[in-house]
């Protein structure tokens, strides 16, 4: 018999930021040795890690806001301009693959069976970048104000994820799914045309005064334009089903167990 082929290092790819590499080298492992399930949960993590910094990097292109609706948000900083301004039905996509990227996490932590899984990870070291062109997050400063590990050795702090956290995340996941499939179930094409320019710079919206610089005077006081704004959206809390069956789905997940 040949010896066991070892694991690609899921930590090593996560700490350098190489997602999509480190999704590919464990997919090829798991294709020889399907019962690697230590491997399989370093899968798993690494999708669901993926699957974050692309939501944010896919809505990053359209110039997500910071709260005072003039700057571009820092942690979310995007090109000058996208070839196309963000429709509702694009957003509707994007919710839509997020909602994907999931399904495909959950199935990864769904076929995990061994109880002595255990996965050491520098939970601080992970680099995420939510936006185009974006200085990489981490959790170190997290971790130093909280005094986690020596000074200064911080990055070196490492969490041994175990069965327990597989069963954790899968019940993560599925919340988000759910608001995933609940979102999708509805129609917000009437709030995404009357708020849709306070959150991002570039989005195509019916009434193209809403994105005209502001003409109040007053606004360094009272941004009568902005409350103007959110009242709209509260005329426009009424949302359409119409998809159905999402809302079947979202039941089925949040009453699906780790088992």
């Amino acid at each position: 018999a040949l010896p066991l082929q070892a694991a690609p290092d899921a930590n090593e790819f996560l700490k350098a930021g190489k997602f999509v590499e480190g999704i590919l080298a464990l997919e090829a492992h798991l294709a020889v040795q399907p019962k690697d399930d230590v491997a399989r949960f370093g899968l798993g993590i690494t999708r669901f890690v993926q699957s974050t910094a692309e939501l944010g990097q896919k809505l990053s292109v359209y110039g997500v806001l910071a709260p005072n609706n003039r700057d571009i948000h820092p942690m979310f900083p995007s090109p000058p301009k996208p070839d196309e301004p963000l429709t509702y039905s694009r957003l509707r996509e994007i919710l839509a693959e997020w909602v994907a990227d999931l399904n495909r996490v959950d199935a990864t932590l769904k076929m995990i069976e061994s109880e002595d899984v255990k996965l050491p990870i520098n939970v601080g070291s992970i680099p995420l970048s939510l936006g185009t062109g974006a200085t990489p997050l981490t959790l170190l400063p997290v971790l130093r104000g909280f005094r986690i590990g020596p000074a200064g050795q911080e990055a070196d702090f490492a969490i041994a994820f175990d069965r327990a956290d597989v069963d954790w995340l899968r019940g993560y996941v599925h919340l988000l799914l759910t608001i995933g499939e609940i979102g999708l179930a509805y129609d917000g094409q009437g709030l995404f045309d009357v708020v849709a320019h306070r959150v991002f710079k570039y989005t195509k919206v019916p009434h193209e005064f809403l994105t005209e610089p502001s003409r109040d005077t007053n606004r360094r006081w009272f941004d009568f334009e902005e409350i103007a704004d959110w009242v709209a959206a509260i005329h426009m809390l009424r949302f359409p089903l119409v998809e159905p069956q999402r809302m079947t789905a979202a039941l089925a997940i949040w009453n699906r167990r780790s088992g």
